[in-house]
């Protein structure tokens, strides 16, 4: 996802000083001010800075930033945004006749559509970054203090690195300010506590467990002109009881692989690494990495079922925020003929998430507990099994074995599904479960109840139906292939997911 920046840059003289200010669609966007001095540009950042405005004007200093390609656009200099509209009472956009690809966050919608995408048609126009416009994400207007080019200190400002405006200054590592060649005394806060360590830096960010700790430098004492090798250093295991006395003290843990604070009562783990953050230090499955804690949002994560040796771990979509979130990707299906439940496990398939991939259950996720039918967008209402829900019950188990990968041709009467709207945050029926009679499932074909029943909870066929008692298709070739609780959508992924 591209982000736009705004850079603002004053000074006088030799100083410099700079201010970017970036708008993410919980991703991102860019803007700097190096045609400054403009009208224009003045107004807009007197806007910014909270005066009540309505007006249009040309704007200078906007770029394209994409995080995934590490890429500005364009590559050198900025774009002008024709008749940049700042409303106090309505918001910021360009022109609604304009290009639509760079900034369109207006009150109301656009009628028209130039846009490069747009997940909802009243998203274009309101919420729309560099061409793509989202209903749903949050858009972030964020502000730094420094622009891409290199940041210039103003007046007498001290950034703590340089001592006295450029001059060489001491942090500890020579020996000149620091405790001996240890590094420098240093404060840690957590919440209202604080403690006292010995780092190598002047300031460190490092999060433990749930907590932040903040590490901030102060004037150490003299010490020798040794060189501390390579900047590292290095901690021990202790078996010493975490007590006040020795609150901030850190030392690894063999046991654990990991560093760990003293707070005063508690030796906390030091979190390096989140699980399913990298290959080696992979969750069972998504709901347990929400369950741990570390959850940063639905997205990809490396998991590894069966446990012991990483080697075999993968990636997998997670779906961490519907009823509750902890939901892992099984399957996909976009081709309204694709069977998509199949007898071979399949890793690559946990991961795809916009064309056909064909897997089931991991053998080792054994202890499932309920199975999820999803459109891929956001908002549209999706279809949940529970196991237990009137088990034990050999029309349900012989289901369950199918979704764990074992071939069937089978037509059952199978209880325990319920639908659930993300946008009400609703299940239907309020309490209990629904039975679907004439259930089919096969390996080669998909899942549906009878084409002749409700077309009301779950039809994902390989051949479509002539009947239409669905709610809403927007093609007939997705009638009876690719609908959940009654709604087709013949492009729409289906995703077939876990917890």
């Amino acid at each position: 996802m591209p982000r736009v920046t705004y850079t603002q840059a004053w000074g006088t003289g030799k100083r410099l000083c700079s201010a970017l200010l970036t708008l993410i669609p919980s991703e991102s966007f860019t803007t700097e001010k190096w045609a400054a001095p403009n009208k224009d540009k003045e107004e807009f950042d007197k806007f910014l800075m909270g005066k009540s405005m309505n007006v249009g004007k040309n704007v200078n200093g906007f770029y394209k930033y994409s995080p995934a390609d590490k890429k500005r656009n364009p590559s050198v200099g900025f774009v002008t945004i024709s008749t940049l509209y700042f409303d106090s009472s309505n918001g910021i956009s360009e022109g609604h006749s304009g290009t639509d690809k760079w900034l369109d966050m207006w009150r109301g919608a656009d009628g028209s559509n130039k846009y490069i995408y747009s997940d909802d048609s009243r998203a274009r126009g309101n919420k729309c970054i560099a061409g793509y416009c989202y209903l749903k994400k949050p858009i972030w207007v964020m502000l730094s203090s420094s622009g891409t080019e290199k940041n210039h200190c103003c007046n007498s400002c001290r950034d703590g690195r340089d001592g006295r405006d450029g001059q060489n200054g001491k942090d500890g590592r020579d020996g000149r300010d620091g405790i001996n060649r240890n590094g420098m005394k240093v404060k840690i806060l957590k919440r209202n506590k604080v403690f006292s360590a010995i780092f190598p830096n002047p300031r460190l960010v490092l999060r433990i467990a749930k907590d932040l700790f903040v590490f901030q430098g102060q004037k150490g004492e003299r010490g020798s002109t040794e060189n501390n090798a390579g900047g590292v250093i290095k901690f021990s295991d202790t078996a010493e009881k975490c007590t006040s006395s020795i609150a901030g003290t850190v030392s690894y843990s063999t046991s654990q692989k990991s560093l760990q604070l003293c707070d005063g009562s508690h030796w906390l783990p030091v979190l390096a690494v989140r699980k399913g953050y990298t290959a080696d230090r992979p969750g069972r499955h998504c709901l347990d990495i929400l369950n741990s804690g570390q959850s940063h949002g639905s997205g990809l994560y490396w998991i590894d079922p069966n446990g012991g040796s990483t080697a075999d771990s993968f990636q997998a979509f997670c779906d961490m925020e519907t009823e509750r979130g902890g939901w892992t990707l099984v399957a996909t299906k976009v081709s309204p003929g694709f069977p998509f439940i199949k007898t071979v496990f399949s890793p690559a398939a946990a991961a795809t998430k916009n064309t056909d991939a064909a897997s089931h259950i991991h053998p080792s996720m054994g202890n499932w507990k309920e199975v999820m039918f999803r459109f891929a967008d956001v908002d549209t209402i999706r279809l949940i099994y529970n196991r237990k829900a009137g088990a034990p019950n050999k029309d349900k188990e012989e289901f369950d074995k199918f979704l764990m990968g074992k071939s069937m041709q089978l037509i059952k009467r199978v209880n325990g599904f319920y639908k659930y709207s993300p946008a009400e945050n609703k299940r239907n029926p309020s309490v209990g479960f629904a039975t679907i009679s004439s259930f089919h499932f096969y390996s080669n074909a998909g899942i549906s109840e009878a084409h002749i029943g409700t077309d009301k909870w779950l039809d994902m066929w390989h051949g479509a139906e002539g009947s239409n008692n669905y709610i809403y298709s927007d093609n007939s070739r997705a009638r009876g292939t690719k609908c959940i609780a009654g709604y087709c959508y013949l492009n729409k992924p289906i995703w077939v997911m876990v917890r």
